[in-house]
Formats: structure tokens, C-alpha cells, sequence
């Protein structure tokens, strides 16, 4: 029965052991190697110097791809940003809620609960 696997990554402390598994999978399937990982589930792995930092065998994640393509998702690729859109202590009350069925349905053309829901993912 024929099986296609799309993506396989590897981790190991060992590049010797990582070398000898690719070897020995190349052996049974056809392999394309495409070198380290640079995504992960959506999520890019940063492999700079300065951020690498083997020592302490960290490295760094970034959700910067996620963020653009939720930007642009939502029309506001192009917007600036800003530390907080609000005055700080503003307080929101239901006065601020659309009132009239014209506001109502112009409101309904924006998607604010997608896009808060996406943020939960930053």
C-alpha cells in the first residue's frame, strides 16, 4: 500500500544519529532533504546567531508570518501601529455599542470576533 507523508522533521542533539536516520529512511523511500527547519506548524524557527543560543540548547520561535497574514486577512495590513489603540483607562459602557439598524449592519461587515479570536494565537 503506497503511503505519502508531505513533511517529516528530525531533532536531535546527535547530527550523526540525525544523518544515519535520514540514511536509513532513504533506503526504503524516496527522500528530498530541504536542509534545517524554518517552519513549524506555522510558526518560524529563527536560527540567528545571536538568538540561537546553543549553550542553554534554546532557540527562538516567531509568529511573525501568522501576524502578517492576519493583517492582511483583515484589511489592515497597512495601518500603523500604535502601543494602545485606546486612551489608557478608557472605559467601554454599552452607550458605545451601535445604536440605530444602520450602524448595526455596518458594524457586522467587520469580523472583531475572528479577529480577536486570531490574536489569542500571537
Amino acid at each position: 500500500m503506497p503511503v505519502y507523508i508531505d513533511n517529516i522533521t528530525l531533532a536531535s542533539k546527535d547530527t550523526a544519529l540525525l544523518d544515519q536516520t535520514v540514511l536509513n529512511l532513504s533506503k526504503h523511500f524516496k527522500l528530498r532533504d530541504l536542509g534545517e527547519t524554518k517552519f513549524l506548524l506555522g510558526v518560524e524557527i529563527i536560527r540567528v546567531e545571536i538568538i540561537r543560543d546553543c549553550a542553554n540548547r534554546s532557540i527562538s520561535l516567531s509568529q511573525r508570518q501568522y501576524i502578517i497574514d492576519m493583517l492582511e486577512r483583515y484589511s489592515m495590513a497597512k495601518c500603523n501601529p500604535v502601543g494602545t489603540p485606546l486612551a489608557p483607562g478608557t472605559k467601554l459602557s454599552k452607550t458605545m455599542c451601535p445604536q440605530t439598524q444602520e450602524e448595526i449592519q455596518y458594524m457586522q461587515t467587520f469580523p472583531y470576533l475572528s479577529a480577536v479570536g486570531s490574536l489569542n494565537y500571537c
